[in-house]
C-alpha cells in the first residue's frame, strides 16, 4: 500500500514518515508471526510489514508486541564488562592507582591471566568478577 497515486514513496512528516533501517522498531503479531516495524501514515502508527519487495502497511493494534533484540557477546567483551566494573569497586575500595588501568593497557600475559582467572585480591574482586562473567555467559556467542 502506497499513500501516492504513481506508487511513489511517500514524503517523511510527522504524520508520514518510514524510520531509517537503524531507528526501526521491530514488531511480530501475536496472532500470525508476521514481522514488520512502526511506520506512520496519515498522522496513525502502521506496521510496515518485513517483506522483500513489497509495500504492505497494515493496523497497529494490540496484537504486535516489540521484538527485543539480543545481541551475542564474545568472551573478551564479557570480560571486559568485568574489567570496568572492577575499577569501579577499586575505586570503592580506596585503590585509586590500580582503578586508573584501562583494559587495552594490560599486556599480553596480564590480558590473558584476566581472562582466564580475573582479579584475586581482596576476595570481593573475585566475587564481583565470577558474578559478572557467570550471569553474561547465557549471552555469550557459541
Amino acid at each position: 500500500m502506497t499513500d501516492t497515486i504513481d506508487g511513489a514513496k511517500p514524503a517523511r512528516t510527522p504524520d508520514n514518515w518510514d524510520p531509517d533501517p537503524g531507528q526501526r522498531i521491530y514488531v511480530q503479531s501475536t496472532t500470525t508471526g508476521n514481522m514488520g516495524w512502526i511506520v506512520r501514515r496519515g498522522g496513525r502508527d502502521m506496521i510496515k510489514l518485513d517483506r522483500p519487495a513489497q509495500d504492505i502497511v497494515v493496523e497497529y493494534n494490540g496484537s504486535w508486541s516489540q521484538v527485543v533484540e539480543h545481541r551475542r557477546a564474545t568472551h573478551s567483551q564479557i570480560v571486559q564488562v568485568a574489567f570496568e566494573a572492577d575499577k569501579a569497586l577499586l575505586k570503592l575500595l580506596g585503590e585509586y592507582g590500580k582503578a586508573k588501568k584501562d583494559f587495552r593497557d594490560l599486556t599480553e600475559k596480564q590480558l590473558v591471566a584476566w581472562i582466564e582467572e580475573g582479579p584475586s585480591q581482596p576476595p570481593i574482586r573475585a566475587v564481583l568478577y565470577r558474578t559478572i562473567v557467570d550471569l553474561l555467559a547465557e549471552h555469550m556467542v557459541g
